[in-house]
């Protein structure tokens, strides 16, 4: 990737070395990493804060730190931020404290911070070709190809007449999707725990010629009358209790 001549990171510090520096300054200095974000969305990501002092009286006597750095990862990221995000985090934060205090090499990130730099900046390079950009009122260029072949495989379709208004379109069996296997079992269960409830015993072929005004088979029946059907035996069933 062109990002690895630009950065490289051999010529960056870790935080191990920073931590390893401060420590030969200050034997007894105390380091303290702590989540500051929802402990909860732990598994997306997180939001460690370092703090850092030289003095190990200092902190347990409540004195403010003399460093402190924050730092971000996002689960399943780069390198470390795989599958360790949280150590990962905690690291940086660390690097972050230590570097506000002074402890990089010619004011220069950590390692660790230059991974985190070089694996955002390929995932927004990445974005950039996937997604080009375009300009203001015109289409993207994968779209408008998209749009050109669905228009010349779309047919032509004639002309609607006119219909009267609330009067919807008869279906058919030539047009219209049929009635599915469990469209059959529920109206037959329908009809006969309606039976056992109280309600009308009627066959199928009664209920679909006196209540729906369908005189045909039940197998003949099409998806949508189907369906219209059980909302029929729901009232029904509703009207009992």
């Amino acid at each position: 990737m062109w990002l690895s001549k630009q950065f490289n990171l051999e010529d960056y510090i870790t935080v191990k070395q920073r931590k390893q520096m401060f420590y030969r300054d200050y034997p007894t200095g105390v380091i303290i990493p702590k989540i500051i974000s929802d402990i909860n969305k732990a598994n997306e990501y997180v939001v460690i804060e370092a703090s850092v002092w030289k003095e190990r009286a200092y902190y347990q006597t409540g004195f403010p730190p003399d460093g402190k750095g924050m730092s971000l990862s996002r689960a399943g990221g780069s390198m470390a931020d795989k599958f360790a995000w949280v150590e990962n985090c905690e690291e940086s934060a660390i690097g972050r404290a230590l570097d506000n205090m002074g402890y990089a090499v010619d004011g220069k990130c950590s390692r660790e911070e230059m991974e985190k730099v070089q694996y955002m900046s390929s995932v927004t390079q990445n974005k950039q070709e996937v997604h080009p950009k375009v300009e203001p009122g015109k289409p993207a260029p994968q779209k408008a190809q998209q749009q050109q072949q669905a228009q010349k495989q779309q047919p032509e379709t004639p002309a609607l007449t006119e219909r009267p208004e609330n009067k919807a379109p008869q279906e058919t069996t030539q047009n219209a999707p049929l009635i599915k296997d469990g469209q059959k079992q529920g109206i037959t269960k329908s009809l006969a725990f309606l039976a056992s409830k109280g309600g009308p015993k009627m066959t199928v072929d009664e209920f679909l010629a006196e209540r729906m005004g369908i005189n045909k088979p039940l197998d003949q029946l099409t998806a949508s009358e189907a369906v219209q059907s059980m909302k029929k035996l729901n009232e029904l069933l509703g009207q009992l209790s």
